[in-house]
C-alpha cells in the first residue's frame, strides 16, 4: 500500500522542468518499506490492526473490507484511511528527522548521449553532462544474429549501460527509497546490459523520459499480493526462481516502443505499400527547412500515407517488424496497449490514442508471440489481442475514424517475429503478413477455439483428481469405489449410469438420498430405483398402482426436539430411513415441502443426480426456487458434508461443477469417465439458424413419406412460431395427420387431467404408440426414450439458444436407436448478468450493482438489506458458472455442433432445399401461430374467471384440466387489469407481457421530472423487501440484483424513454437526438449489461436499442415506406412510434395498477406493525415495516406545521 502524504505531486509527475524550485517533499512509504520497530509500533497503535486482532488470522482480511465499506457508505473514515495515516505520520517522522525537504531533480544525465529523439530537448533536464556510451558487440550480437534486425537500426535505438548510470535510468524520481539496499537489491542487474530508448511523436510534450533495459544477469522476479501489498518471489511450475528479464524506470508511466529508423528501412517500408517514388522524393526535398530527415520526421511521413500499423510485443520484436518493412511500434507487455479508469473502463494508451486520433491510420495489425496451444500463455494473448481491439474499435468509432483492426497468429513453432526473421527471412514475414485476419472473424475463431478446448476436455482444470477410464460401454457397480467421499461418474447416453446407481444403492446398508431439479425426473428416477420420491408434501411410490402408492403427509409438525417428522406413517417413515429418498432441489429447504434433512444424511449416500443441470438450476433458476436460494444452498451444503459418500453424475460433468463439490468437500473427486461414444456412426443434418424454413420442409417431407418422428423445440406458447402446438396444428391440418395419432408433450399438457401426456415422464415407453410427437424441454436431462423395435424413423430437433448446449445435445438424442437426426440451432443462446466470460467480470459488475442497489434502497426509506457476499464459495461458483455459460452462449451454434461431434455423430451441412417451398411453409406456419394464438384468447374469454382467492390454489397444483387452466389465466388477466370480464384483446395484450410494460410505463409516469425515487417505485420495491423471503437477509447476489424495480426504472427515467413515447411525429435513425441517445448508452454499457442484461454497442445503429427500450414500456418503432433525402444525397428510412397494444383501455388499466400497488402496501404495512397487525407475519416483514416507518418520520414531521 503506498500513502501519498503530500501534494507535491497531485498530478501524478515528480518530474521538474529545470530551474524551478521543488516543493516540501514528504516521502511515500509502503508497509513493506517500514523498519521492524516502526512496524511493531505501527501493530499496536494503529485501529487498522487493533481492531481486528482478535478475529481469527485467516478471517480479518475479509471483516475489515466489510467494515472499510460499512464506513465507506457511511462517509465516514475506515481501517484504510487509519492505516494511511500511521504510515504518513512515521514518513512525517522520517522526514524531520533526516531534514530533507527538497526534492532531488529528474537526472537523465545518464541518457544524455543516447540518440536524440526529438529536436525539442526541453523534456529531459540534466544536471551535467555524461560521457559517450558504447554499444557493447554481444548485445549487438543479440540484436542482429540472433533476431535478424538490421544493424543499422539497432545502432540507432540500443545503448549499453552499467552502474550507477543504469541505477539512475531505472530509479529517475526520489520516492523516498532507501538507496544502500535499494542498490544491493539490484547489485546484478547494475552490472551492465543493453538500453533501447523510444522516441516521443506528440509535438512539445512534457512526457518522462522510458526506455527498456535488459540486464545481463537479471535478478530473481516477484509478484505482488493484491491483499496485503507485499511482494513474494515469482517461481515456475518447479519452484525455481523466475527471473526479471527486463526492467523500466520506475513510478514512470509505461510508453509504447516507437523506434528510430535509417532510410533504407524507410524505403523498404515505402516499397511494401507502393509509396517508394513518394517517399525518396521527400527524402531527397530538403530545401524547405534545410535540415535532413530526423526519424520522427519518417515516422510522421508513413502514417500521414496512411501505412497500416502493426502492434506487438517487445523492442527486439518491434525492430524485428521494421527491418522487414512494416511500421510496428511495441507494447511493453501484451495488456498495455489499454489502461483502466477509476470506474473500471478500459481506454487506450494516449501515445496509441493519439497515433491513431492524430493521423491517418486506417489499419491496425496486431502481431503477438505465439505459445503452446492450451497454455496459460496463449490464453492470455487472446484476451489482451481481444480487449485491444474492442477498445480500438470503440475509440475510433466515438471519435468518428474508420480504423480496421486485424489479427496475424504466428503459425509456429517460432516464438515471435524475430524468430521468423532469423529462420526464415523477410519472405518469411511476408508470407505470415498475409495470414491476417479481420478482428470480428478472428474472434469468432478464437472463441471457437477456446470452446473445442473446454469441450473436448471438460475436465482438464485439475490433472490430480484420480481418474479411471471406463473401457466397456457399460457402467457396473463395482466400479464405484466405496471408500472415496465423493465419486464424479461422467457417461453418456447408453452407458447405465443410472443402473450402475442403482445397483449400488441396493448393494449397500447405507440410506441412498437423490437429489434433482425437475420434478418429472424425480418420479422417473424413483420408479426405476425404488425409492419413495417425496414432492409437494407427499410420498409417492411410482412402481406400485394400489392405494399405497401416494400418501399425503400432514402439516410439519414442529414439537419433539424441534425436528419435523414428515411421514404420515410409521412404515413410510421406515422405508425412507433404511432406503433413502428422492427430492427436488426447489423445495429441499428446512421450510420446503419435501425437505431433505442434514440429520437424516449422515452416514447415508447422496447421489446428485444430472449434476450438471441441477447445479446449473440450483443457481440461475426462476422457478420456485428462486424465492429461497440462500436456504436451499446452506441446506444442501450441510447434507453433503453430513453425508458418508457423495456421488454426481452427468453426460456432460464440467470442471466447474465438480469443484464447487470440492470447495464445499475441501476433498478431490474420484473421477469415473466412459469413453464410449453413444452416437457412433448416426448421422446428424445440420440447418444453420437461417435455415429455419429448410428444416420445417424436410419434417413435413418425412412425415409425408409416412414416417413416423420425433420432433423436439424450445418453446411451448402458441405466440412463438416454433412452438409445438403451432408445428402440432400444421401437421394436422396441411399434412391431414388425425389428432389422435400426434401427442404434444409440454408443461400445459403434461399438467392436464387424464391429457395423454400427464404420465409420458414417468413412463416415455408411452411415447411409442403416436406418429408424431412434438415436446418441449419439460422432457429434459435424464429422460430417455427406448426404441427397441425402431417406432420412430426420424427424429428432428429445433433449438432457439434459450437452454445449455448440454440441454440441446440431450435433446437430439433423446430417442435411443440409430435413426436420422435433423438439427436446426440458433446462431448465439441467451447470456446472463451482461455476459461477462470471466467469473471476475461477473461477479465485480454484479456485486457492484449489488452496492449501488442497497444504498438506494436505504436513501429510499425502503430496506437496509445486508450486502450480498460476494466472496463465498456458492458466488465463486456461481461466477465460474455463468461465465462458462456465457463462453459457449455467445457460439451457441458451434457449441452444440462440437458436442454432438464428441457424441460419435457425423454432423454434415444439409444441402439447400427449394427456396420457394420452404418459406411457404414457414409463412403457412407464422400464419397459424397467429390463429392458434386468437383462437385460444378466444376460448379463455368466453370462460368464467376464477375467483381470486382460488388462483393461489390452481397455481399450486400439479393437475389441472383444461378449462381449469383456462379460467386460471382468465383471472390474471382479470386481477391484473383491474376488469371483472377480459374480452380476447385484453387476453392477447396480457399474453404479449401487457400487464409488465404498463406497470413500467405508470412507474415512470409517477417519477418526478427531477429524478429521485416515485412514490409508486418506493411502495413496490417495498412490498418486495417484506414478501420476498430472504431478500433482506443474506440474500444471493444473483437473485437481489434483479428483485427490485428502482434500477430499470431510474435507468429508463433518465434516458427520457417515456418522452420519447410521447413523440409522434416521422424520424430517422440518422437524426442527432437518436444517434446521440444510442452513443451515450454504449458508453454507459456495463450499466445496461447489468440492468437489462443487454449491450448497446451490440446494435451498429441505433434502430435496435431504441426497440428495445421502447419495448419496455409497450411502444414499437414502425418502419414507413418513405426515405428522407439529406444534403450529401443520402436516404434514411423513416419512422414512427407506435404503442402495441390496440384495443384496450391503457389508461384505466395504469390506475388499477397505481391503486393496486398503494392498496397492497397500506395492508401490508398494515399486517406488520398495524394497530390490528397480523401474528403470522414473518419477522423480515415486521422489521422492513419498521424501517420504512423510521424513514417516512422525518419526512412528516418536516412538513408539520405549529402554532403559538
Amino acid at each position: 500500500m503506498v500513502v501519498p502524504v503530500s501534494d507535491c505531486d497531485s498530478k501524478g509527475s515528480n518530474c521538474q522542468p529545470a530551474g524551478q524550485t521543488s516543493e516540501r517533499h514528504i516521502p511515500r512509504l509502503r508497509v513493506g518499506d517500514l523498519t521492524p520497530a516502526e512496524l511493531s509500533h505501527l501493530k499496536r497503535t494503529c485501529s487498522y490492526f487493533t481492531d481486528f486482532e482478535h478475529l481469527p488470522r485467516d478471517t480479518r482480511s475479509f471483516h475489515r473490507q466489510q467494515t472499510q465499506r460499512r464506513h465507506e457508505q457511511a462517509g465516514i473514515k475506515g481501517p484504510d484511511e487509519a492505516l494511511a495515516a500511521g504510515i504518513a505520520k512515521i514518513a512525517l517522522e522520517r522526514q524531520k528527522a533526516s531534514g530533507r525537504c527538497q526534492q532531488s531533480t529528474l537526472d537523465f544525465g545518464a541518457v544524455e548521449s543516447l540518440p536524440r529523439t526529438s529536436q525539442n530537448t526541453a523534456s529531459v533536464t540534466s544536471k551535467k553532462p555524461a560521457k559517450a556510451a558504447t554499444l557493447d558487440p554481444k548485445h549487438l550480437k543479440e540484436w542482429v544474429e540472433g533476431s535478424g534486425i538490421d544493424e543499422q537500426l539497432a545502432r540507432m535505438n540500443l545503448r549499453s549501460l552499467a552502474g550507477d548510470t543504469v541505477y539512475k535510468l531505472l530509479r529517475p524520481l526520489d520516492d523516498g527509497r532507501d538507496v544502500e539496499k535499494d542498490h544491493q537489491r539490484l547489485k546484478d542487474v547494475l552490472r551492465g546490459g543493453w538500453f533501447c530508448s523510444t522516441l516521443s511523436l506528440q509535438p512539445q510534450e512534457q512526457l518522462k523520459s522510458w526506455g527498456c533495459f535488459k540486464p545481463d544477469h537479471p535478478r530473481p522476479g516477484f509478484k505482488k499480493d493484491p491483499e496485503t501489498g507485499r511482494y513474494f518471489p515469482k517461481v515456475n511450475d518447479n519452484g525455481k526462481p523466475v527471473p526479471m528479464k527486463y526492467e523500466h524506470p520506475a513510478k514512470v508511466p509505461t510508453r509504447e516502443f516507437v523506434l528510430a529508423f535509417p532510410r533504407h528501412i524507410g524505403e523498404r517500408i515505402a516499397a511494401n505499400h507502393r509509396l517508394l517514388a513518394a517517399y525518396k522524393k521527400w527524402e531527397d526535398d530538403t530545401e524547405w527547412d534545410q535540415k535532413p530527415r530526423t526519424p520522427e520526421d519518417r515516422w510522421r511521413w508513413f502514417l500521414r500515407h496512411g501505412v497500416p500499423l502493426f502492434v506487438t510485443e517487445g523492442a527486439k520484436k518491434t525492430a524485428a517488424l521494421l527491418t522487414g518493412g512494416y511500421l510496428a511500434i511495441g507494447l511493453s507487455g501484451v495488456w498495455n496497449g489499454c489502461e483502466k479508469d477509476k470506474r473500471g473502463w478500459s481506454h487506450l494508451k494516449p501515445g496509441l490514442r493519439h497515433l491513431l486520433r492524430d493521423y491517418a491510420v486506417d489499419r491496425v495489425i496486431a502481431m503477438f508471440d505465439w505459445s503452446e496451444p492450451d497454455s496459460k500463455g496463449e490464453a492470455a494473448v487472446r484476451g489482451a489481442i481481444d480487449r485491444l481491439g474492442m477498445v480500438i474499435r470503440s475509440e475510433a468509432k466515438q471519435s468518428g475514424a474508420d480504423v480496421s483492426f486485424f489479427v496475424v497468429d504466428l503459425p509456429g513453432p517460432e516464438k515471435g517475429c524475430d524468430d521468423i526473421l532469423v529462420s526464415k527471412g523477410i519472405d518469411g514475414l511476408k508470407a505470415v503478413r498475409t495470414l491476417a485476419k479481420p478482428f470480428r472473424e478472428w474472434q469468432r475463431c478464437n472463441n471457437t477455439k477456446a470452446i473445442a478446448r473446454r469441450l473436448n476436455v471438460p475436465m482438464a482444470g485439475d490433472t490430480k483428481r484420480p481418474t479411471k477410464v471406463i473401457t466397456t460401454q457399460f457402467f457396473q457397480a463395482s466400479d464405484i469405489p466405496t471408500d472415496a467421499k465423493l465419486v464424479a461418474i461422467i457417461g453418456g447416453m447408453g452407458t447405465n449410469k443410472t443402473g450402475a446407481l442403482v445397483d449400488y444403492a441396493n448393494s449397500n446398508d447405507a440410506p441412498f438420498h437423490t437429489v434433482l431439479h425437475r420434478r418429472g425426473l424425480g418420479g422417473n428416477c424413483a420408479q426405476r430405483s425404488r425409492r419413495i420420491f417425496h414432492n409437494d408434501g407427499k410420498l409417492i411410490r411410482p412402481w406400485l398402482n394400489n392405494r399405497h402408492r401416494e400418501v399425503t403427509m400432514p402439516p410439519a409438525d414442529l414439537s419433539g426436539g424441534g425436528r419435523i417428522y414428515w411421514a404420515v406413517s410409521i412404515e413410510a417413515q421406515r422405508e425412507i430411513e433404511e432406503r433413502g429418498k428422492v427430492v427436488v432441489l426447489d423445495s429441499s429447504h428446512a421450510a420446503g415441502s419435501s425437505h431433505l434433512d442434514p440429520e437424516e444424511c449422515k452416514g447415508a449416500i447422496v447421489n446428485l443426480e444430472e449434476w450438471d443441470a441441477s447445479c446449473w438450476h440450483l443457481f440461475t433458476s426462476e422457478t420456485e426456487i428462486n424465492k429461497h436460494r440462500a436456504d436451499v444452498l446452506s441446506n444442501l451444503t450441510a447434507c453433503l458434508r453430513n453425508a458418508k459418500q457423495v456421488i454426481c453424475s452427468s453426460a456432460h460433468l464440467s470442471d466447474q461443477v465438480v469443484g464447487y463439490l470440492e470447495q464445499l468437500l475441501a476433498i478431490k473427486a474420484h473421477v469415473l469417465v466412459n469413453d464410449h461414444k453413444p452416437a457412433a456412426g448416426r448421422k446428424c443434418h445440420w440447418f444453420e439458424s437461417h435455415k429455419s424454413s429448410h428444416w420445417l420442409e424436410a419434417l413435413e417431407s418425412r412425415i409425408r413419406k409416412g414416417d413416423n418422428v420425433f420432433v423436439t423445440v424450445t418453446a411451448q406458447n402458441a405466440s412463438s412460431v416454433h412452438s409445438a402446438k403451432n408445428i402440432g396444428h400444421k401437421i394436422h391440418r396441411d399434412l391431414k395427420v388425425p389428432l389422435h395419432e400426434i401427442l404434444v408433450v409440454d408443461a400445459e399438457t403434461t399438467r392436464t387431467k387424464d391429457h395423454d401426456a400427464k404420465g409420458v415422464i414417468t413412463d416415455p415407453s408411452l411415447l411409442l404408440k403416436y406418429r408424431v410427437v412434438i415436446a418441449t424441454p419439460c422432457i429434459e436431462t435424464g429422460v430417455s426414450i427406448d426404441d427397441p423395435n425402431g417406432h420412430f424413423d426420424a427424429a428432428f430437433s429445433f433449438n432457439s439458444g434459450c437452454t445449455t448446449p448440454q440441454a440441446a445435445v440431450q435433446a437430439v438424442g433423446r430417442v435411443r436407436s440409430s435413426v436420422d437426426r435433423f438439427v436446426c440451432i440458433a446462431r448465439n443462446g441467451k447470456t446472463y448478468f451482461g455476459g461477462y466470460t470471466t467469473a471476475r467480470e461477473v461477479i465485480r459488475q454484479v456485486g457492484k450493482k449489488a452496492a449501488q442497489q442497497r444504498d438506494e434502497l436505504v436513501r429510499a426509506g425502503i430496506a437496509e438489506a445486508d450486502l450480498p457476499d460476494t466472496c463465498s464459495d456458492n458466488i465463486r461458483a456461481w461466477g465460474e458458472l455463468v461465465a462458462d455459460h456465457n463462453i459457449l452462449a455467445k457460439e451457441f451454434d458451434f457449441s452444440v455442433r462440437t458436442l454432438l461431434a464428441l457424441e460419435g455423430y457425423e454432423v454434415t451441412d444439409t444441402e439447400s432445399a427449394d427456396e420457394e417451398i420452404a418459406n411457404a411453409i414457414k409463412d403457412q406456419l407464422k400464419g397459424i401461430a397467429e390463429e392458434t394464438n386468437a383462437e385460444e384468447c378466444r376460448s379463455i374469454s368466453r370462460t368464467t374467471p376464477a375467483g381470486e382467492d382460488e388462483i393461489d390454489e390452481l397455481s399450486k397444483k400439479a393437475e389441472l384440466t383444461q378449462q381449469q387452466q383456462q379460467e386460471l389465466e382468465h383471472a390474471k388477466v382479470c386481477r391484473d387489469y383491474g376488469i371483472e370480464q377480459a374480452d380476447e384483446r385484453q387476453v392477447l395484450s396480457h399474453r404479449q407481457g401487457g400487464f409488465q410494460v404498463l406497470r413500467n410505463e405508470c412507474l415512470l409516469e409517477d417519477m418526478s421530472p427531477s429524478g429521485g425515487t416515485s412514490t409508486l417505485v418506493r411502495k413496490l420495491d417495498s412490498l418486495t423487501a417484506m414478501k420476498r423471503n430472504g431478500i433482506t437477509k443474506n440474500p444471493f447476489l444473483g437473485d437481489y440484483v434483479h428483485a427490485f424495480r428502482q434500477p430499470q426504472i431510474q435507468l429508463l427515467h433518465e434516458y427520457g424513454v417515456l418522452g420519447l413515447s410521447r413523440r409522434r411525429d416521422e424520424f430517422t435513425m440518422r437524426d442527432a437526438d437518436i444517434v446521440e441517445l444510442h452513443e451515450r448508452a454504449k458508453r454507459d454499457a456495463n450499466r445496461w449489461r447489468t440492468v437489462f442484461n443487454i449491450n448497446p454497442a451490440t446494435w451498429k445503429l441505433p434502430r435496435g436499442f431504441i426497440d428495445f427500450v421502447l419495448e419496455k414500456i409497450g411502444y414499437r418503432l414502425l418502419k414507413l415506406s418513405q426515405q428522407r433525402r439529406f444534403t450529401n444525397g443520402k436516404q434514411a428510412r423513416l419512422y414512427v412510434i407506435q404503442t402495441r397494444f390496440h384495443g384496450i383501455d391503457c389508461r384505466s388499466i395504469k390506475a388499477h395498477i397505481s391503486d393496486n400497488i398503494t392498496r397492497r402496501f397500506d395492508q401490508a404495512m398494515a399486517d406488520a406493525i398495524g394497530e390490528h397487525h397480523d401474528p403470522a407475519c414473518s419477522e423480515q416483514q415486521v422489521s422492513v415495516a419498521r424501517f420504512i416507518e423510521a424513514a417516512e418520520k422525518p419526512v412528516i414531521d418536516s412538513n408539520a406545521t405549529f402554532s403559538l
